[in-house]
């Protein structure tokens, strides 16, 4: 076997050719040893080196360390693992002071990117996330692959940034016998510019390191960690961190081209095309209790039909929202629309990660222009975050494969989905799979970081079931064995097929739903199908769903398929009324099996499909009503209170769906925020319990109703007008 070594130095090649005289010495000349002078350009000058290179092994050492006879040896023998791919010596510095107990942990870094364990002296063989620059060597094939050092590093954390991107490939592994004794030159290199230049290129790096390699939105979190330490520092200090982090953010250049197009789809008529329906209120509503009162709650809103409840938090968070502006639901709004880009940038960069960036720009485009896609994410209720949490659920598991404490965040999103919603309990099937796959690489600390974070967040539902005797616990199984009354219905075969047809119009509608439509029509729980998706879109996405399963090969793809056949299969068998926001989760990895089809077509078919996709997406949004939308409803209750004055009034809402109070709610809580509370309203029956005191004990003096068809009234109404689809009437509540 050829086994290079590469020595760069900058100044000072006395150092180098000593180096490469005791090399010689222990080895005779046994090994291609290659000087590279360089420029000042740490990465460039190692990239020449590999390109120089004919071994299957290279070897970097800095030109001022002093090798021992088993240094290299050493090196070499590890790689005996096909598996290894990179191996990180052990370095002793001038400067260190070595602990009675050297069997520490080294090399290693967290999820956020904000710590670095560089205990290079550390005596225990073990797997870690990055190399030391000074000695360290991997496989040719593994850095012709990851395109070697990226050079936009021209000194410092160059090898760390390597060593996340080909870790992609295998294992890097800490060899202590691999040592050297680093005798840091004071002359050459950056050692002889100034403190504060150092600092900056140290920031400057590290801000372009978080935005490369680090999860977004994880990487802006831990930016402005880190900007504070660099603000202790300087203000400039903390500006070249920012820059680095910009300068880094390039690789989204794809879908940085297509933002305006993006920001404009999903930015237009916010606040118009805001539905508010019974999710919103209910949710709203106990959210408004905390405005009144803040108190702890323990549980949220109830959930798929089985009298399970949600944990708080998303109550909590409507709760925050409504302090921003005094319990507008625009700022709702905003919010949603703003989670929605944030859904966009983090699937960017999931499928950027694990498939190409042509994959990720295609998956990206498909989700944000989306008309379907777009107004689901424009809701603003539980099932919010489904998008999110199931793209970091599959992204966890792809990841806890190269190193299990990702099963950290792993845990996390289960705490969370019982904030968000049950549905996503689905990806527990492809978690099991994967822990048992990593079981034996599981360590106790990871186990217990897990269970701590999930405790923490599912501390309020245990809570609450100590004070009810575990009835939300055990609400499942009062279901299936005591037959406790719920909205599910019995399994049939009929049950399956209506929710087989639905899912097939959704593989349409994700293309396209209809021309002049409206929200209430297109994403409305209660009026799902009424625009049935186009057979043909449907089968175009059939086709690239079947090819995604059966020609992806990348590592994870097993976590595509168990997450997605298993939320169809939930979706199809569920006997009970089936939402099309069940399949969200799905949804949104199925972007990234359509981007991955696209990908493999020829570019002018990829682009015409794309084209026409975008440009029908486009007329789709503009030509949307706005019939149902929030500003509708909010001019509808400006007009009612100037006809109602100070008289007290009740609130009945009607249309031609059955159970109004469901099918048209929304209204007593948008009353009470932009108008008036209503003295009493349909909606009693059912929140009533939130807010006992506000309920009228005597007949108000009138009676509204908001109905959605003109109705015929046996009762004259003494006023009545007409708002956008909506009719108005005023009737004597005496």
């Amino acid at each position: 076997m050829i086994v290079s070594i590469v020595i760069p130095t900058f100044g000072r090649p006395g150092l180098a050719e000593k180096l490469k005289l005791q090399i010689e010495k222990f080895h005779r000349n046994n090994y291609e040893v290659i000087i590279v002078k360089s420029s000042g350009n740490t990465s460039e000058t190692k990239n020449k080196g590999i390109k120089m290179s004919r071994g299957e092994i290279v070897i970097f050492f800095d030109d001022d360390v002093e090798i021992t006879k088993e240094t290299i040896p050493s090196h070499l023998q590890t790689y005996s693992d096909h598996k290894i791919i990179g191996v990180a010596g052990r370095v002793i510095n001038d400067s260190d002071r070595l602990p009675g107990n050297t069997d520490v942990d080294t090399g290693k870094t967290n999820l956020m990117g904000t710590k670095f364990d560089y205990k290079f002296w550390s005596t225990k063989k073990q797997e870690v996330d990055f190399v030391y620059g000074c000695n360290m060597s991997f496989r040719k094939s593994a850095l012709l692959k990851i395109k070697g050092f990226d050079e936009q590093f021209p000194k410092i954390f160059e090898e760390v940034d390597l060593s996340k991107r080909i870790k992609k490939l295998g294992k890097i592994i800490f060899e202590p016998q691999a040592l050297v004794y680093h005798h840091k030159a004071t002359f050459g290199g950056i050692r002889p510019e100034e403190k504060q230049a150092k600092q900056k290129l140290i920031f400057a790096n590290y801000g372009r390191y978080l935005a490369k390699n680090i999860f977004f939105p994880l990487s802006l979190i831990s930016l402005l960690l880190r900007a504070r330490t660099a603000l202790k520092i300087s203000l400039p200090i903390a500006i070249e961190l920012l820059k680095g982090y910009i300068k880094s953010l390039s690789k989204y250049k794809p879908l940085i081209f297509f933002l305006p197009l993006i920001i404009f789809l999903r930015f237009w008529k916010v606040p118009e095309f805001f539905i508010f329906t019974f999710s919103e209120e209910w949710q709203g509503t106990l959210a408004w209790a905390q405005i009144k009162d803040f108190h702890p709650i323990w549980i949220g809103v109830s959930q798929a039909n089985i009298n399970y409840f949600l944990a708080p938090g998303f109550i909590y968070l409507n709760y925050l929202l409504f302090l921003v502006k005094n319990g507008d639901p625009a700022v709702l709004a905003y919010f949603s629309a703003i989670l929605g880009m944030v859904n966009i940038f983090v699937l960017y960069f999931v499928t950027e990660k694990i498939f190409s960036k042509k994959v990720a720009v295609f998956a990206a485009l498909i989700y944000g222009c989306s008309t379907l896609i777009n107004y689901f994410d424009r809701r603003f209720w539980n099932p919010s975050f489904v998008p999110l949490v199931s793209l970091l659920f599959v992204y966890s598991l792809i990841k806890a494969n190269e190193n299990t404490r990702w099963y950290i965040l792993t845990a996390v999103l289960i705490g969370l989905s019982f904030h968000f919603h049950l549905l996503l309990l689905l990806f527990l099937l492809p978690t099991f799979y994967s822990v048992f796959k990593n079981i034996k690489k599981i360590k106790p600390v990871t186990y217990l970081l897990s269970l701590i974070f999930y405790l923490l967040l599912t501390f309020p539902l245990i809570v609450f079931d100590l004070n009810h005797n575990f009835d939300n616990l055990f609400a499942p199984y009062k279901i299936i064995f005591e037959g406790k009354k719920t909205g599910l219905y019995t399994f049939s075969l009929e049950n399956v097929l209506i929710h087989l047809q639905s899912f097939t119009s959704t593989l349409g509608r994700i293309w396209f739903t209809k021309l002049n439509s409206n929200l209430q029509d297109i994403v409305l729980e209660t009026n799902t199908y009424k625009i049935q998706g186009n057979i043909i879109l449907s089968f175009l996405t059939l086709i690239a769903l079947v090819y995604f399963f059966f020609k992806n090969r990348q590592k994870g793809f097993r976590f595509f398929l168990i997450s997605m056949v298993t939320i169809v299969l939930a979706y199809l068998i569920y006997p009970s009324y089936n939402p099309e926001y069940y399949l969200m989760g799905f949804i949104t990895l199925l972007t990234i099996a359509i981007g991955y089809w696209l990908n493999s077509l020829p570019n002018l078919t990829a682009y015409l499909i794309m084209t026409v996709f975008i440009l029908i997406n486009i007329l789709t949004v503009i030509t949307t009503k706005e019939d149902y939308g929030l500003i509708m409803r909010k001019k509808l209750i400006n007009k009612t209170m100037r006809v109602i004055g100070n008289k007290s009034f009740s609130l009945e809402t009607a249309g031609p769906l059955p159970n109004p109070e469901y099918a048209y709610a929304g209204w007593r809580l948008l009353f009470k925020l932009y108008g008036r509370t209503p003295g009493r309203s349909n909606i009693d029956s059912v929140l009533g319990w939130i807010y006992p005191d506000e309920i009228l004990k005597i007949e108000p003096d009138l009676k509204v109703i908001v109905s959605e068809n003109k109705k015929k009234l046996t009762q004259k109404p003494l006023y009545s007008f007409n708002q956008g689809v909506y009719y108005v009437y005023f009737l004597n509540g005496k």
